[in-house]
């Protein structure tokens, strides 16, 4: 009985070997661990190697925006420097214009006894002259050749023509057309721009201060050899009757009037 005991006590002694159960590693699942580190470390440089080319395009486009905006400024740099280079010219030339507008206006009221011979060679002198010295020909003075209808119309056409000189125009001579003239007076033009329908209200507004009432004629006259600013005055039989101005004892300029067989035919607004 004794013998039986000894043996069932060591059955239940636990830290026998055939009790015991020794611990096992899962290899698999270590080994799908581990792949998957890897997996996540090269997706990781993958995405590092994806920015770095990202910042280089970025980089590559700022560096191209650059450029371009710098050869842009350069451009504007040059057109400015042409600009300023044309503003100069254009300053300069205004000037000689300038210049050559008023000799040519003391020259019209200084004219004198000269016969109609020079004053049609003074007249072919002043366009000759004004489209020398002007590239732009809207930049050049307004003329105003005047035509009487007879010798009594002179004073008041001297008077008027030195007021508009006074203004600025250039009035070369005075015409008389004598048959020639129409009923009513008017202002020819040759151009119907914006620039040229201007000068014509303005001196057919100041023409009406000083009591010449001038008809406007509906079209230009048809020219292709006349210069631009070139405008015609033309004294209506009955004009002259009640001026407005002090034509004073003598006329405040002499200008010479040419052979009616020079000048243009009339032309009678409609």
């Amino acid at each position: 009985m004794e013998g039986d005991k000894t043996v069932s006590q060591d059955a239940e002694r636990p830290g026998t070997d055939s009790a015991r159960e020794l611990p096992t590693l899962n290899l698999r699942r270590l080994e799908t661990f581990q792949r998957l580190l890897q997996y996540g470390a090269f997706l990781v440089l993958l995405v590092f190697l994806g920015l770095i080319a990202l910042s280089w395009f970025q980089l590559r486009r700022i560096n191209n925006e650059i450029a371009a905006a710098d050869a842009d400024l350069n451009q504007k740099r040059l057109e400015i420097d042409k600009l300023r280079i044309d503003a100069d010219k254009l300053r300069a030339e205004n000037g000689g214009l300038q210049k050559v507008n008023g000799a040519l206006t003391d020259v019209t009221r200084s004219i004198g006894g000269e016969s109609p011979e020079q004053a049609e060679k003074i007249k072919q002198v002043v366009e000759e002259s004004i489209g020398s010295s002007a590239t732009d020909l809207t930049q050049i003075p307004a003329r105003i050749y005047m035509h009487i209808g007879n010798a009594e119309q002179r004073r008041f056409a001297a008077a008027i023509a030195n007021r508009l000189q006074a203004q600025g125009y250039i009035v070369p001579g005075i015409e008389n057309v004598h048959e020639k003239a129409p009923l009513e007076s008017d202002i020819r033009y040759y151009a119907s721009d914006a620039a040229t329908m201007k000068d014509v209200q303005d001196i057919q507004a100041n023409c009406l201060r000083w009591g010449l009432k001038l008809t406007v004629p509906r079209n230009p006259v048809s020219s292709h050899s006349v210069r631009p600013r070139h405008y015609e005055i033309w004294f209506g039989k009955n004009a002259a009757q009640n001026p407005t101005i002090d034509l004073g004892p003598n006329p405040p300029i002499k200008l010479v009037p040419t052979t009616p067989a020079k000048i243009a035919p009339a032309h009678t607004p409609k």
